[in-house]
This record gives structure tokens, sequence and C-alpha cells, in this order.
């Protein structure tokens, strides 16, 4: 449970573009419907804690399959995340989330599991090595006037901010405009 958690924090934040500390920051209360027009999709809209940027970030079908995996695992003290849902009312809809929850103060509730970035980076290489991330990864450093190459295997060097930069990659390859991938990266 411990590393599947953690590796749903790595897709949501991959997926997102966020920063690990804005990825831990999230409440329900951040999640908005877009129900106007011919796009009608769930987004993240909130303020940045490093740069007190206010973004908006459209949450991909990866995004809502994690954070519904969170949500069914989800404790806070004993209850279940479906106990502070109205009776008969299920997770992401594609519907304004607000319309579901008992009480305004559940929504301030956070929407990723808490989690230290030093604990999150043990465990994520943990998640790497079991996935066989194991292509080397050649780091070139200059000590003085000296030239040093160590070689790793990927999974030894994975880190939260591989999240941000995996985002920013695949955003672009996909042909995402510059201006559109800064935009929700806040960069």
């Amino acid at each position: 449970l411990r590393l599947r958690r953690v590796a749903s924090l790595f897709v949501v934040l991959a997926t997102t573009g966020l920063r690990y500390s804005d990825g831990q920051n999230l409440t329900w209360s951040d999640i908005y419907y877009t129900g106007k027009g011919d796009i009608e999709q769930q987004i993240i809209r909130f303020t940045t804690q490093k740069t007190n940027q206010r973004l908006m970030i459209p949450l991909s079908s990866y995004s809502l399959t994690e954070l519904i995996r969170n949500a069914k695992d989800f404790e806070k003290g004993k209850r279940l995340i479906h106990d502070i849902l109205k009776p008969n009312n299920t997770l992401f809809d594609y519907g304004d989330i607000r319309n579901y929850f008992k009480n305004e103060d559940d929504l301030k509730l956070p929407l990723m599991h808490q989690i230290s970035s030093v604990k999150f980076n043990k465990y994520i290489k943990e998640v790497a090595k079991s996935c066989n991330f194991i292509e080397p990864v050649v780091i070139t450093r200059k000590i003085g006037s000296k030239i040093v190459k160590k070689t790793f295997k990927r999974w030894e060097k994975i880190s939260s901010h591989d999240c941000r930069r995996t985002f920013i990659t695949l955003s672009l390859e996909k042909g995402m405009r510059p201006e559109t991938v800064m935009s929700f990266t806040g960069h």
C-alpha cells in the first residue's frame, strides 16, 4: 500500500506538472469542473506555494484514475472518503465535485496521501527498482579541474522533480505549445 500510494502521487505529479510541495498542498476544493461550452473537464485551480502564481491545470484520465484510487483508501482519522460524501454519490463523474461533499470543511481535506519529500524520494526509488528501471544514467561532474563520470541505474537517480520534467517533456513531444506548458507549470 505504501509503494502504491507513492507511485500514485508520482503519476499525479507527472501528469499535471506540479511541484512536489504543491501536490502535497492540494485539497478537494482545488478541483473544479469547467462545464462551459464544448469543453467539459475537471481541472485543478490553485495558487502555487513557491511562486504564489494562480494556475489552472487540466486533469488527464491518468490523473483522475489516480485521484479515484487515492480517494478509495483515503483516511482522515477513521473516516473513509466515502464517509464525507453525501449519500449515494460517487467521485469524479465529471461534474462539480463540490455538489457531492456533505459540508464545506471536508473540501479542505488533503487530496493526496501526505508524505515527507525525503520519504517520497526514498520510496519512489523502490517503485522504480521494482519496475525494472535499470537503464544506465551517466552523471558528469567537474571537481576542480578534473571531470568525473559516474554511472547509475535509472532507479537510483529518480526523484520527485522527475515528475515535472516528465510532464514538460511529454507535453512538448505531443505538440503542446511551449507557452501552454509554461502556463500549466508556472514557468
